[in-house]
């Protein structure tokens, strides 16, 4: 019998909803279990605006565990051994993609869950909402050039060539 490998590409079909660890995240794959748990508590964040799976596909959002949350915090503000002990914030990743659909690949948004407020991840000096650079090795590397949120499933570009549409800027990539 052939024995599967593990990818950093890992896969977990739960109630239709395909949950993927893209490559260029570059984070540890976690068990189903943990997926399943990241997976309810993504739903429910979504839910909460009015959000349901299918537009959490079309928004290329990337659940994270606890532990795959923790890597990249680690990475966009890198700190001693133990100063992170007791982080226990799972959440999810949101892409950002340029005119053309494409995925920007040095830009993308960190939403952490589970905090009741900002102030309960202030004793780690982070935000529920976190912009980074995932291509980035480490927060030195990083480019951190200010970036607008174009959702993927729009048009930009016939948009950007059509003075006649207006278009409205909010701050976030989700309301909630």
């Amino acid at each position: 019998m052939k024995k599967k490998s593990r990818s950093s590409r890992q896969r977990l079909q739960n109630g239709g909803h395909l949950i993927s660890v893209p490559d260029w995240l570059r984070v540890t794959p976690a068990s189903k279990g943990e997926y399943r748990q990241a997976l309810v508590a993504v739903v429910s964040d979504f839910k909460r605006s009015g959000l349901d799976a299918a537009s959490m596909d079309r928004l290329q959002v990337v659940p994270l565990t606890a532990k795959q949350a923790l890597e990249l915090v680690d990475r966009i503000k890198p700190r001693d051994d133990d100063f992170y002990e007791g982080f226990d914030y799972c959440g999810w990743v949101i892409p950002y993609h340029g005119l053309n659909g494409q995925q920007i690949e040095n830009h993308a948004c960190l939403r952490l869950l589970g905090a009741e407020d900002d102030e309960e991840l202030e004793q780690y000096d982070l935000r529920k909402y976190m912009q980074f650079d995932p291509s980035a090795r480490s927060y030195e590397d990083a480019d951190w050039s200010p970036r607008f949120y174009l959702p993927p499933m729009v048009d930009w570009v016939k948009i950007a060539d059509d003075v006649s549409v207006d278009i409205y800027f909010t701050e976030g990539e989700k309301n909630r």
